[in-house]
């Protein structure tokens, strides 16, 4: 793993420079790990610390805020270009859309892909998989001994510790490590989504990739399938093939014999599997 990119500006902010032009071409298939710190889990209430990203195995970067702000076109760009791959994708495209305008139109989540193999709640953190799947074990550890340490020594609770006091030098390596353990995970996984041959892979919640030209005659109002059966809801919008998809809980109704709905609803096409 790379060392990650250090916080500040004059030589630091060459380095930046230089590394993220690496990254802007870093592979070939265009795809790249996206991967966020913050001070609090919602952009209303908290900010953000810097961006981790991954282009290849084994080798990651953190991005301090103050050196994202500096090249926030770049930024912009390289997510426009590239299949972006989250992992819990809700979570950091909420805080990037609101406080950055960045913008997604492809993206991955290793998150909902793991529930195509497990749908059992409560297997699908990062920290769980890299555990089950990767080498790198316990990864984190080293870090939260480090915020262990300062709560006993600022005699700070646990509800009222904030990221925001890790220091960079400290965070850097976690972080990066986050969109390298993704970048693996994701490799292993990509395979249970649709085949470079058009077939579709059922996984035991009978999940079923959906295609908007499959129920759509357009998608440039928007387009909204909910379906029953795989406790999924998809929605595409014309505007730059944006697309995205959510897997929902057990209180989602899903029965064996569906027929699909149609609706339309404030300019957006809706439809939704019901049972027969």
């Amino acid at each position: 793993m790379e060392d990650g990119i250090v916080h500040g500006g004059g030589s630091a902010l060459a380095y930046a420079t230089n590394a993220l032009k690496s990254v802007k071409t870093s592979n070939d298939d265009q795809k790249i790990v996206v991967d966020i710190e913050t001070t609090s889990v919602s952009p209303h209430t908290g900010t953000l610390l810097g961006i981790a990203l991954s282009t290849r195995q084994h080798q990651g970067i953190y991005v301090s805020i103050d050196i994202v702000n500096n090249h926030i076109h770049w930024f912009h760009d390289l997510f426009m270009e590239k299949l972006c791959i989250f992992h819990n994708s809700k979570f950091d495209t909420n805080y990037l859309e609101t406080e950055m305008g960045f913008v997604f139109p492809k993206y991955e989540d290793t998150m909902l892909l793991h529930y195509l193999i497990d749908e059992n709640p409560g297997t699908h953190g990062l920290k769980q998989l890299a555990m089950k799947f990767t080498k790198f074990g316990d990864y984190e550890k080293p870090m939260y001994d480090w915020i262990d340490n300062y709560r006993k020594e600022k005699g700070v609770l646990k509800n009222d510790f904030t990221w925001d006091s890790i220091p960079f030098e400290i965070m850097k390596t976690y972080a990066a490590m986050d969109a390298v353990v993704t970048f693996q995970i994701y490799e292993k996984f990509v395979k249970i989504k649709q085949t470079g041959s058009g077939k579709t892979l059922h996984n035991i919640s009978s999940y079923r990739y959906q295609k908007w030209e499959n129920h759509f005659k357009s998608i440039i109002d928007g387009a909204i399938l909910s379906d029953t059966k795989s406790k999924c809801l998809h929605f595409w919008i014309g505007k730059n093939n944006f697309y995205k998809s959510y897997i929902c809980g057990s209180s989602f109704r899903s029965r064996s014999y569906c027929a699909y709905k149609w609706y339309y609803l404030r300019s957006c096409y809706w439809v939704v599997t019901q049972p027969r």
